[in-house]
């Protein structure tokens, strides 16, 4: 199973908790992002993409604001800075593909369920 499609399954399974009421609408947005974030990157390294057209997305969906992409942001803004510093586009084309490979193989941390038994602190303290 490759990392993107388990990030579809995990936000399948965070959108099914969320509808049952045992995860917040927040954990399904962070799955949903994390999906396509991961789609994006695998595509960039498939070929599909390339590496300044992967940060120009990412930058214009998510700005900075977004931990898991925030340097893919600042990669985009070193794309448009390339003509007045020393760096080359391959230079960042490389950082780039570097950071795509690492937001690929990310793993994933799923979220907890809340009022499960066994599961979290919530429900051990009302039980005891």
């Amino acid at each position: 199973m490759t990392s993107t499609e388990a990030a579809a399954i995990a936000l399948q399974d965070n959108a099914a908790l969320w509808s049952a009421g045992e995860i917040s609408a927040s954990e399904v947005v962070d799955a949903a992002q994390e999906a396509v974030v991961r789609a994006l990157a695998r595509r960039m390294l498939a070929g599909d993409l390339e590496p300044r057209e992967l940060t120009f997305r990412i930058h214009q969906r998510y700005g900075h604001e977004l931990p898991l992409t925030e340097r893919l942001a600042e990669l985009d803004d070193e794309y448009d800075i390339l003509e007045y510093g020393d760096r080359t586009v391959d230079q960042v084309d490389a950082e780039v593909t570097a950071e795509a490979r690492r937001l690929a193989a990310r793993p994933r941390v799923p979220a907890e369920p809340q009022g499960v038994p066994g599961v979290g602190d919530e429900w051990n303290s009302q039980s005891r």
